[in-house]
């Protein structure tokens, strides 16, 4: 069975809860930074910030099904966290009345798939080292 159909096979409500769990905290993180005016200053600091939410979910994945989520299932599962985080952000940033800021709404998805996908890569990255030295997060 292919992977792509064993991760749909599995997938379950638990799956769909953590990343709009995931996604939400995103969103909330970001308010936060830009509420504090630190996303200007300390960029590695956020780019932490926001990869929390996705490990996670990761975590949430081991432990409902007691294995690792494989990569389809991780790029998957990053396309379901990237919609709720455009949907909650486009809500959020309607509701502040500073949308104007975006400009287009192909911006933000942009924006997000972007940012999503590359600290998934440096998680991925740093996932692999502490597999060498014994250690492992998800």
């Amino acid at each position: 069975m292919s992977e792509v159909m064993y991760y749909i096979k599995t997938f379950s409500k638990g799956e769909i809860l953590s990343a709009l769990f995931s996604s939400m905290m995103l969103v909330s993180l970001f308010f936060l930074f830009k509420q504090l005016k630190l996303y200007d200053k300390y960029y590695i600091l956020f780019f932490l910030t926001i990869s929390l939410p996705l490990v996670l979910s990761h975590r949430f994945y081991l432990l409902e099904h007691k294995r690792r989520n494989r990569f389809i299932g991780r790029v998957i599962h990053n396309l379901v966290i990237s919609t709720f985080t455009v949907l909650v952000m486009i809500v959020a940033l309607k509701i502040a009345g500073i949308f104007y800021k975006i400009g287009f709404y192909s911006n933000l998805i942009f924006t997000v798939l972007i940012v999503v996908y590359f600290v998934e890569l440096l998680l991925t990255l740093l996932n692999r080292i502490f597999i060498k030295i014994g250690w492992q997060i998800w």
